[in-house]
């Protein structure tokens, strides 16, 4: 499914809520925005970013995702650091 997956597909959640499971918890992180990179190989790269609680900090690794379209995606998270109000994470699709 993921292959399938567009930058436009993402920007239509932005502002949507998204679990992530890590081991026997969930983490509830919100998709701020998505974004074109250029062209990858057979589709065009792009960038999503969420916003996770400041408290709970995830470890670069990959996750199983659910939100929008999404039923328990693998996403490869990156957390790039804090905003005011949460620890931010990317995932890169290419």
């Amino acid at each position: 499914m993921l292959e399938k997956l567009a930058c436009e597909d993402f920007q239509a959640w932005v502002g949507q809520s998204f679990r992530v499971d890590v081991q026997a918890e969930s983490v509830e992180m919100e998709l701020l925005e998505s974004s074109e990179l250029g062209q990858g190989t057979g589709r065009k790269s792009f960038s999503v970013l969420f916003r996770g609680p400041a408290d709970k900090v995830l470890a670069q690794a990959t996750y199983p995702v659910t939100g929008g379209d999404l039923e328990q995606a693998p996403l490869f998270l990156v957390p790039v650091g804090p905003d005011k109000e949460g620890m931010l994470y990317e995932a890169v699709f290419t």
